[in-house]
């Protein structure tokens, strides 16, 4: 998942390290870091910010950052609703992926 986060960014958000740990509402650019070194991965509150991410009229696909499946960047959302694609993807994800995300916030 944090290969996909990283896709994601580099290729699609295209934002520093500042700007990406601002934007998921970190108070400086450590955990980021940690992202990049594969040693840490957002919470889900942080995962909701990053669905309200816009790039290009389109934002971050939470489910395929969590699974690998469908495409990195979809149509963006409207706000009201980036709660319920966030429900609908956890809802929808197999229990062992939910576990993996859960066990890398724990760490």
């Amino acid at each position: 998942m944090c290969d996909r986060l990283i896709k994601l960014n580099d290729n699609f958000l295209k934002l520093s390290h500042t700007r990406l740990a601002q934007e998921l509402g970190y108070s400086n650019d450590s955990v980021v870091y940690r992202i990049y070194q594969r040693k840490a991965f957002p919470d889900p509150e942080r995962l909701v910010r990053l669905a309200n991410i816009i790039a290009n009229r389109k934002s971050p696909n939470i489910h395929w950052l969590i699974t690998g499946n469908g495409d990195p960047m979809i149509r963006a959302a409207e706000p009201d609703n980036i709660k319920k694609r966030l429900d609908y993807v956890l809802a929808n994800t197999p229990k062992s992926k939910v576990e993996a995300v859960i066990s890398l916030l724990e760490n």
